[in-house]
């Protein structure tokens, strides 16, 4: 059966069952008592430089804005709630209720792939109700410009005006109010909701509270409970789209030495260093290297702790968490053996993680055709000349030394006579090869 079909008979259910689903929505929020929107301290939940075009989607209801001053998400978390604002064009409440659109923010658990959501907490606009559901068959997040992956299960449903006995939470987990905004010159809204922690918990989203610093969330919203088709923030980092709060990272590169001769084997290494800049922790790094040439090889990697090889030509090493001010350090050893036709060589390294944009850093390994040729058997200066201007040295002072033959090697050539020099009581010897 397909996800959408599974999906929407999980709606269809929880209209027939509101009773049964209300009475789940008293056991699970019944023992976190009242949501405090006021008190709570909100966090910008958005990207930098922050905020979201007003106009971008309509109706205007699902239309999230904001900018640098305004952030367009926030979140926040207490002992007993996880707590959502989202920044609209317009007021969502009508009627008592919400006007049917759906308010989502889709959530990345410590235990889950970190490039996908494994829950989905949503303002269901059709039912009026606080949902959570479970994303059982994910897919990385991308919006290519929509994303299909709709939650398969739902596991709690409680109306979002629900506030009485059978709830045991006195106020209500959703609310619309004025934001201090007017962007398109109208007033903007803040929708507000509340989803209770012993309901993640119930649910084995989360452990407890301990668990939601090292959460992450994409908010989005859309006219279906079957895919996102309307607003989400456009941060890039994964596929057009973000999972906050973010990082930054940044990333140094160090090749020794920077150049290679042609025709014999030049033994370098590659220290690379990915540092999170913050302010939030970093989430599914990985860091990708260009493939090599060929005349590149015997590569080997020493990484960080935790940090795996998963390839070395091209190279991919993959980190789970990186924490806030934390280093992650790859050092690469190689050997290069260019030809003369060969071309000097561009290493890109990119640093990319579910919640931190992308970052390149590129060093060139050139190749030195400058060097003065060597007698080695090998055209060093690529003049097309093996040895060509080659001089060496037999190690025996007394012989005048010259490369001959395309295998390139000492010989003495002449034995010059041994030279007595009485120089007061000292004797010298010939100890230059041209010494006479």
């Amino acid at each position: 059966m397909k996800a959408s079909s599974i999906r929407a008979q999980g709606v269809r259910a929880a209209c027939l069952g509101l009773v049964a689903l209300v009475v789940l929505g008293a056991s699970a929020a019944g023992a976190a008592g009242d949501p405090d929107f006021g008190a709570v301290p909100w966090e910008a939940l958005d990207c930098a430089p922050g905020g979201d075009p007003v106009g971008d989607e309509s109706p205007s209801q699902v239309d999230i804005v904001g900018d640098a001053a305004h952030p367009a998400t926030y979140y926040a978390y207490d002992a007993k709630y996880l707590y959502f604002r989202y920044r609209l064009d317009a007021n969502p409440a009508i009627k008592g209720g919400y006007s049917e659109g759906i308010w989502s923010a889709l959530m990345q658990v410590p235990a889950g792939n970190a490039r996908q959501y494994q829950y989905e907490i949503a303002v269901n606009g059709k039912s009026d109700d606080l949902e959570l559901w479970a994303n059982t068959s994910a897919r990385d997040l991308a919006f290519t410009p929509n994303f299909n992956d709709p939650a398969e299960t739902l596991l709690f449903g409680q109306g979002v005006n629900a506030a009485n006995g059978s709830t045991v939470n006195s106020t209500p987990l959703v609310r619309s109010v004025p934001a201090d905004s007017a962007f398109g010159g109208s007033a903007d809204y803040f929708l507000d909701f509340a989803m209770p922690i012993s309901v993640l918990v119930a649910n084995g989203a989360v452990a407890g509270a301990g668990d939601l610093p090292m959460s992450l969330f994409a908010p989005a919203t859309s006219s279906t409970v079957n895919n996102f088709n309307k607003d989400h923030l456009e941060c890039g980092f994964l596929g057009d789209a973000a999972f906050l709060p973010s990082g930054n990272l940044s990333v140094t590169a160090t090749l020794e030495p920077d150049n290679a001769a042609p025709n014999v084997t030049t033994s370098a290494g590659y220290s690379i260093t990915v540092h999170n800049d913050g302010p939030a922790p970093v989430k599914g790094l990985v860091i990708d290297g260009s493939a090599l040439p060929d005349w590149m090889g015997n590569v080997s990697a020493v990484v960080s702790s935790g940090a795996t090889v998963d390839s070395l030509n091209p190279l991919k090493v993959e980190v789970p968490f990186v924490a806030a001010g934390s280093t992650v350090t790859v050092h690469l050893t190689f050997d290069a053996q260019p030809t003369c036709k060969d071309d000097d060589f561009t290493w890109s390294i990119t640093a990319s993680a579910a919640n931190a944009a992308p970052v390149t850093y590129g060093a060139t390994l050139a190749i030195d055709r400058n060097v003065h040729e060597t007698c080695d058997g090998v055209d060093n200066d690529c003049d097309g000349k093996v040895d060509g201007d080659a001089t060496c040295d037999d190690g025996n002072a007394c012989t005048v030394d010259s490369c001959h033959g395309t295998g390139g090697y000492p010989r003495g050539d002449r034995r010059l006579p041994a030279l007595h020099h009485r120089v007061g009581l000292r004797q010298r010897q010939c100890v230059h090869d041209r010494d006479l």
